[in-house]
Formats: C-alpha cells, sequence, structure tokens
C-alpha cells in the first residue's frame, strides 16, 4: 500500500513538474509573441511618422511650387511699360516748335503749352499704332496753332486728354477741337487697351464689362441719345417738315453705322461707366457734333 502511494507521488510531481515547464516554455513564447508585436507595433508607428513627416515636406514643396508658378502668372499677365519709371499713361515729351509762347485771336490769348497729348507707355503693336496716331493729332494742333500766330484768327481752343484705369483695362481719351470762323467742333480720339495683354479692348469687351449685353446694349444707347438730345434741341425751331425725330433719329443711325463699319469711338471711365462718341445731328452750323455720351 505503502508503494502503491510512493509511486502515485512520483507521477503526480513528475507531472507537476512536466506542467511547470510546459507553462514556462508557453509563457516564454507568449512574451516572445508580444515582444515581437510590440517590435513590429513600433516599427509601423515609426514608418506612419516617417510617412507623414514626408508628407508634410511633400505638401511644402508643392506649396512652393505653387506659389513659385502663381507668382510667376502675375508677373506675366500684365504687359510691360516701355519704361518702367514711368506711369501707364503720360504727357508726351514732343518738341513743340511755336513760333511764339502765345498770341491773341478772337479776343482770347492761347497758350503753346497747352497743346498736351498722351503717350501711351505700353510695349505692345497697338500701343505703338496710337501713338503714331496721337503724333499726327500733336503735330496738326502745331501746325493750326502756328497759323494762328500768323493770321490771328485760326486757334486751338483744346487739345488735351483724360485717362481712365478699371480693373486691368485702360482707356484714354484725346480731345482736339479747332476754331476760326465757325463753331468749334472738336475731335474724340480714343484708346482701350488690354493691360493683362496690350491688345486693344474691343467694343463688345467693353460694353460688356459695363455690364451690358448683346440683348440691351443698342437700347441702352439709343435712349441715353435721346435724353441728350431733348437737351439739345430745347427751344429750337425745326424748319417745315423736320422735327424732333428727324434729328434723334438721324443721330441714332449714326451710333448704328459707326458700329456696323467699326469705328465707334469709346472709353470706360474710372467709376466703370460706358462712354461712346456719337454724332448728333444738330440743326445747326454744320448740322453734326461728335459728343461724348455716358451710357446708363
Amino acid at each position: 500500500m505503502e508503494g502503491k502511494k510512493s509511486i502515485l507521488t512520483k507521477v503526480l510531481a513528475t507531472l507537476l513538474v512536466v506542467a511547470i515547464i510546459t507553462i514556462g516554455i508557453m509563457g516564454g513564447f507568449i512574451f516572445k509573441i508580444n515582444k515581437d508585436k510590440n517590435e513590429e507595433i513600433s516599427q509601423l508607428k515609426e514608418q506612419v511618422k516617417k510617412a507623414s513627416e514626408t508628407s508634410s515636406e511633400l505638401q511644402g514643396k508643392l506649396n512652393s511650387i505653387a506659389d513659385i508658378i502663381n507668382s510667376s502668372k502675375e508677373t506675366t499677365t500684365m504687359v510691360s511699360k516701355i519704361d518702367e519709371n514711368k506711369d501707364w499713361v503720360y504727357d508726351a515729351e514732343y518738341k513743340k516748335d511755336a513760333k511764339a509762347e502765345s498770341y491773341v485771336a478772337e479776343d482770347k490769348t492761347y497758350y503753346a503749352r497747352d497743346i498736351v497729348v498722351p503717350y501711351i507707355n505700353i510695349n505692345s503693336s497697338y500701343a505703338s499704332d496710337s501713338n503714331t496716331e496721337i503724333k499726327k493729332v500733336f503735330d496738326d494742333a502745331m501746325k493750326k496753332y502756328n497759323e494762328g500766330v500768323n493770321d490771328k484768327m485760326t486757334y486751338v481752343e483744346q487739345c488735351n486728354y483724360r485717362k481712365y484705369m478699371k480693373d486691368n483695362h485702360l482707356s484714354v481719351t484725346l480731345t482736339y477741337g479747332v476754331g476760326a470762323t465757325d463753331v468749334v467742333v472738336p475731335d474724340y480720339y480714343t484708346y482701350n487697351i488690354n493691360l493683362e495683354n496690350g491688345t486693344q479692348l474691343s467694343y463688345e469687351d467693353a460694353y460688356k464689362i459695363c455690364g451690358f449685353n448683346d440683348g440691351n446694349i443698342e437700347s441702352k444707347v439709343e435712349e441715353a441719345i435721346t435724353k441728350v438730345m431733348k437737351d439739345e434741341l430745347n427751344g429750337v425751331t425745326f424748319e417745315d417738315g423736320k422735327n424732333f425725330d428727324t434729328y434723334n433719329k438721324q443721330s441714332i443711325d449714326n451710333y448704328k453705322k459707326s458700329v456696323a463699319n467699326n469705328t465707334v469711338k469709346y472709353c470706360i471711365s474710372d467709376n466703370g461707366r460706358l462712354n461712346v462718341v456719337v454724332v448728333l445731328s444738330i440743326p445747326a452750323g454744320i448740322g453734326e457734333f461728335p459728343h461724348l455720351i455716358t451710357i446708363e
């Protein structure tokens, strides 16, 4: 009996040792697995961190590239000046070969210094052509001025300009009027330039910038002409068979013809309003007078 107990005790002791060894082995195995897992997790975290840093760095570089591109666009969207030290438009510095600094005609003193034309300081073919035309106006004005010095009758009533800048658009209006024995009828020369590329701003471009469209521009101009004509012909006695409508219709037709043959003159003022030169039909003098009309 005691022998059996001894054998059972040995067996239990052996099993206990085996169990302890097994638990130890399993514990070690589990510890190793956890350790490996923790290392893998740490490695993954490190990779994610590096990836995040790389992504941020890459995004920074992309942003820098975008800034460079945008900066490049900003510097290339504006046409260049001929003289970077001067304004887009300034008084032309043409030599005035005046025979006298001033003279009197029609009881008024006229000065050579009052003859001023613009110089468009833009490096483009359209601006160059515009400056060529302006120079011809200047030469003619000086010729008329010197005629007045001699005959004391001819005079340059006005030869000056106005410039307007709205957003990326430039408009210049040169007014030139010469008098002698009749009423002074000024001529208007208008120049409209897209400052992004230096080309001419078309009439269609101009009226659309000012908020008009193909469907209403004609009626809006007709309304403006009619309003001006009512002021001009107020109190006028008409010839037989003619009335206000006769001259108003002729003035509107003059505008339509200028649009049709692409000779219409226009500009955009600083407040963004469209101005159009219309030849008004008036029962006086030569009968037709250019007039700069604001379209609303």
